[in-house]
């Protein structure tokens, strides 16, 4: 039902429609998805096998077996083998095996072989072959080979082939690699910690002081039988 002021090709083009029932577009615009309480929106979008509860929004977007309860948003975002429980937003983001309860935002972020319940924030951040529990926030953090359970927080930081367990955070804005399982690196413009195992060390410009105030300690005893 609606306004009949104008009608172009039998479709309402002023005035306030009510629209009732399912309807199906046949030019992709937007539609209930395949799976139960689904919703798919562009062309292509959740064309194949789209999961229960999913969402995909954008050209390709959850195009070929989306996962249950899974959202895909941006141009191919989530495009092929989408996990269940995963996110993906921006251009060709997770779009190829995202692995279930992942999470990509950002440009081709985690785009190719996400791990699972990994996260990638940021353009190309975990962008091919994410390890499976590992986070990658900065533009191309993580962004080649990140290994499982690391932590790569910073542009460029851990870019290409960061080891298993490891961390590193920058701040620099260049690339900082750490390909040693376990290894953790932490960059400033004035400071650089590198701890490998039981070792670890710090650079740094300017005084490194340690507070040895009274009134910043507490309970003060006194040493009995220190000297004999």
């Amino acid at each position: 039902t609606g306004n009949s002021a104008t009608v172009t090709n039998g479709v309402y083009t002023t005035g306030t429609q009510t629209i009732s029932g399912l309807k199906t577009f046949t030019g992709g615009l937007l539609s209930e998805g395949a799976g139960t309480r689904s919703f798919r929106a562009g062309t292509s979008a959740g064309a194949t096998s789209q999961g229960q509860s999913s969402v995909a929004v954008g050209s390709n977007a959850g195009q070929t077996t989306q996962g249950g309860s899974a959202v895909a948003v941006g141009y191919s975002a989530g495009a092929s083998t989408q996990g269940g429980n995963s996110v993906a937003v921006g251009n060709r983001a997770g779009q190829t095996t995202q692995n279930i309860n992942s999470v990509a935002i950002g440009s081709y972020a985690g785009n190719n072989t996400q791990g699972l319940s990994s996260v990638a924030v940021g353009q190309s951040a975990g962008q091919t072959t994410q390890g499976d529990k590992s986070v990658a926030v900065g533009a191309q953090a993580g962004n080649s080979g990140q290994g499982a359970s690391s932590v790569a927080v910073g542009i460029f930081a851990g870019q290409t082939n960061q080891g298993a367990n490891g961390i590193v955070i920058s701040s620099l804005g260049t690339v900082v690699n750490n390909t040693v399982a376990g290894h953790i690196i932490i960059r400033s413009s004035t400071a650089n910690i590198t701890s490998a195992g039981n070792t670890a060390n710090w650079t740094h410009s300017g005084t490194w002081l340690a507070g040895s105030d009274k009134r910043l300690k507490k309970d003060i005893n006194p040493i009995t039988d220190a000297l004999s």
